[in-house]
């Protein structure tokens, strides 16, 4: 049995099975505080700092306990979760407590595509340990289109990670390299047009990756004018 600490702490260096054992933990109840909800709730909710007393909270509210907390709330309390784990004036000890529920929140809560995408998006890019396999677990029991038009969106408004996103995808689809493409090909004229060749490169990458014929391929680069450029360009970022 794992304390709620070693969960809320998971991070890089444990070896796999114990990783595997935690990670089963997170599907587990917590232990609910024994102060009603409604007698804490409000200043729990205006947290601005985080220890393991008040993560033990969030992580209940996280998981849907308490059937009259607001929807409101849940994306009051995510924004300040995301603030805290990028902010450069909190601890390590709270960036990791806040990376770990916002995790906990993508694993067990009903978000919103988008807001799933963004919380992954922010783990990526602060290193967390779990966010690839959280984002993988995501798509594998979600609709597979609702994800395509997601990523697509996300790929359109240049979000962090969006390249990363297609790259899981893929894993979990790769039979949808071309559905996929269709969906993000405007997108990448539009940066083309930009002269921002780096982000298109990003992009077709797990695209050339997961092609698995010379035909897909050639579905794919034909698309562009670039078409030698960008197929030079994905193999370097492929063996780099």
């Amino acid at each position: 049995m794992h304390t709620v600490y070693d969960i809320l702490l998971l991070r890089a260096g444990q070896n796999e099975r114990e990783t595997r054992e935690i990670n089963s933990t997170i599907y587990t109840d917590f232990n609910t505080p024994c102060t009603p909800y409604n007698k804490w709730s409000q200043d729990i909710l205006k947290f601005t700092t985080l220890d393991l007393k008040s993560a033990q909270k969030i992580s209940a509210l996280l998981k849907r306990k308490y059937a009259d907390l607001k929807p409101y709330d849940i994306t009051e309390l995510l924004r300040k979760l995301e603030y805290m784990c990028t902010g450069t004036s909190f601890s390590p000890q709270e960036k990791s407590l806040s990376l770990a529920l916002l995790n906990i929140a993508v694993k067990v809560g009903s978000l919103p595509p988008a807001e799933i995408l963004n919380i992954c998006g922010i783990m990526k890019c602060m290193q967390y340990e779990s966010a690839e396999s959280t984002l993988l677990e995501y798509f594998e029991r979600t609709d597979l289109v609702i994800n395509e038009d997601a990523v697509s969106r996300f790929v359109q408004m240049k979000k962090v990670q969006s390249h990363w996103m297609v790259r899981v995808l893929l894993q979990v689809h790769p039979d949808r390299v071309m559905n996929i493409f269709y969906k993000i090909e405007e997108s990448l004229h539009h940066f083309i047009k930009e002269k921002d060749i780096e982000r298109v490169v990003a992009h077709l990458t797990p695209l050339y990756m997961h092609s698995q014929t010379e035909e897909i391929e050639e579905s794919i680069f034909s698309r562009f004018k670039e078409r030698d450029m960008l197929k030079s360009m994905c193999n370097e970022h492929i063996w780099s």
